[in-house]
């Protein structure tokens, strides 16, 4: 499920990386926490996370997921399709 996490805290320690974490309601009721760790920039508000309503405490920033995998896979398909034809045309020189 998708919803919107608010910053419940934040550290910066001596090394300049700073955690934030995140909280976040579930469907069953409760409060739930992410965080985000090792930031060298403090993203500001809240931020949206998808999480599993049969267990809250797996989530994931929607940031962070990849886009449109399914397009990327068949892109990357017809262009290695492309190159193989391509390959086999110039091989049994068929424009000669």
């Amino acid at each position: 499920m998708r919803t919107w996490a608010w910053e419940a805290s934040r550290s910066v320690p001596e090394d300049g990386r700073t955690t934030v974490r995140y909280g976040h309601d579930g469907r069953d009721g409760g409060l739930h926490s992410i965080a985000r760790v090792g930031l060298t920039t403090v993203p500001s508000g809240s931020q949206e996370v998808v999480y599993d309503p049969e267990n809250p405490k797996r989530a994931a920033f929607v940031s962070d997921m990849p886009e449109n995998v399914k397009g990327r896979r068949n892109l990357l398909f017809l262009l290695l399709a492309t190159a193989a034809i391509s390959f086999c045309l110039g091989c049994f020189d068929v424009f000669a």
